[in-house]
């Protein structure tokens, strides 16, 4: 029975910077990839893209 507790769980702080961290990350990404000339969806075929 789902109760709604995962949703008071995450506050709109926790969420805001969860967005800002995967904002950040995906930038991070994106720049690397045009960088070393591979499209962002060929690291996150390989594998790269989940790796810290």
């Amino acid at each position: 029975m789902y109760d709604g507790l995962t949703v008071v769980d995450i506050s709109s702080a926790t969420y805001r910077e969860w967005m800002e961290y995967l904002t950040k990350r995906g930038e991070c990404e994106r720049r690397r990839a045009h960088q070393m000339g591979h499209p962002l969806h060929w690291y996150m075929n390989n594998g790269f893209y989940y790796t810290p």
